[in-house]
């Protein structure tokens, strides 16, 4: 079989005929995508082909296929003549279904995406009233986004995940299982929210941070590989830097004290350190009481950022 041929066909749902007669459904793949990353027996074999079936895979190379055909699969959703164009000049076209699903029916209007690969043909994953989903972000399985949210860049909504309200998911950010996401929450480069986890009021999940099982995260804001997880409820706090937050007692936010009206959240770490994160403050707890020791003896400001020390000293149940 000719490469060029197959290789039109990847991330396309197509029946395979191999030379020993076994035959192949599902969705091209081949060797080396990064969505397998993390899977060796799927990345690191040079050009190898194959389709993921619920009973495993079978890698195959161009030789050894006998015939190729692309399903004829009907499709749920097509294009209408109706578009808008980004603030970055892409065109977007509203959506219209084509058949029923879910709780969408045979000629409903969705929202808008720029073309077909943002939202797949198969399964109830559906785009609602003005949402947008553009670029090469993918939307796929049972995922749900509504009202006016946003989903672009490379980023990925799948499962049975919602994303609503005024949210954001670009770069590389990940949506999936039962997590969702709304109000005016932003999620983006490598973040991942997923489990039954929440993510809502104007928080910022950034920096290859992960939200997931139960968690909570309101009006806060988590980077630099931040890990909350459990029942965790995260709010108006700042958290960062390899952080990994429980429950309530992995940290707690201290607001409008000292000369700069202060707000700092201290944190637990990885590797069990307590972290302090603030406007003027980046550091750990030890750092950051040697900062105020520095400051002027007497002053009512100092006075506030002992008692803030012996605070967090306490919440942590520290000596």
């Amino acid at each position: 079989m000719n490469r060029t041929k197959v290789e039109k066909l990847l991330g396309k749902r197509v029946t395979v005929t191999l030379t020993d007669g076994d035959i192949i459904t599902g969705k091209l793949h081949k060797t080396g995508e990064e969505e397998f990353k993390d899977n060796p027996n799927l990345y690191e074999p040079e050009d190898y082909y194959f389709c993921i079936k619920p009973t495993g895979y079978t890698l195959f190379r161009c030789s050894q296929i006998r015939f190729l055909k692309e399903r004829d699969i009907k499709k749920k959703y097509e294009l209408t003549k109706e578009t808008i164009t980004t603030l970055g000049g892409r065109k977007l076209h509203r959506i219209r279904a084509l058949k029923n699903f879910a709780d969408v029916k045979v000629g409903d209007l969705g929202g808008f995406v720029e073309k077909e690969k943002n939202l797949s043909q198969q399964g109830d994953c559906w785009v609602y009233d003005d949402a947008k989903v553009y670029e090469q972000s993918k939307v796929y399985d049972n995922a749900q986004i509504r009202n006016d949210a946003e989903v672009y860049g490379h980023s990925k909504v799948y499962g049975n995940a919602k994303v609503f309200g005024n949210a954001q998911i670009y770069h590389y950010a990940e949506i999936y299982d039962e997590a969702e996401v709304f109000y005016t929450a932003v999620i983006y480069d490598e973040a991942k929210v997923y489990g039954i986890a929440q993510v809502n009021g104007c928080s910022k999940v950034c920096n290859q941070a992960l939200v997931m099982d139960h968690a909570v995260i309101n009006s806060s804001l988590i980077s630099r590989n931040a890990l909350i997880c459990n029942n965790a409820f995260v709010q108006n706090a700042t958290i960062s830097l390899d952080a990994k937050i429980t429950d309530r007692n992995n940290y707690i936010t201290i607001n409008n004290f000292g000369s700069n009206n202060e707000t700092i959240t201290a944190f637990t770490t990885k590797n069990g350190e307590i972290y302090v994160k603030g406007y003027s403050f980046d550091s750990t707890l030890s750092e950051f009481i040697q900062e105020v020791k520095k400051m002027p003896d007497g002053s009512k400001f100092t006075k506030e950022y002992l008692l803030v020390i012996e605070l967090i000293k306490a919440h942590f149940d520290i000596n």
